[in-house]
């Protein structure tokens, strides 16, 4: 499938980057809305409330 995207930080500290990663995953479901959207996040540190949220939203 073309437009595949992906997260990944070395260091997730900011709860920017999470809405930034939030609203490529909504872009891609208007670009793709027949298509079942997995959301992947690797990081190798994330402070623990930006954890918490991340899980709260799925």
């Amino acid at each position: 499938m073309k437009g595949r995207k992906g997260g990944a930080e070395l260091k997730l500290t900011s709860m920017g980057k999470l809405k930034k990663f939030e609203r490529k995953v909504n872009t891609l479901r208007k670009k793709y809305p027949t298509k079942e959207i997995f959301k992947i996040f690797v990081t190798h540190f994330a402070r623990p409330e930006i954890i918490e949220k991340a899980r709260e939203k799925g």
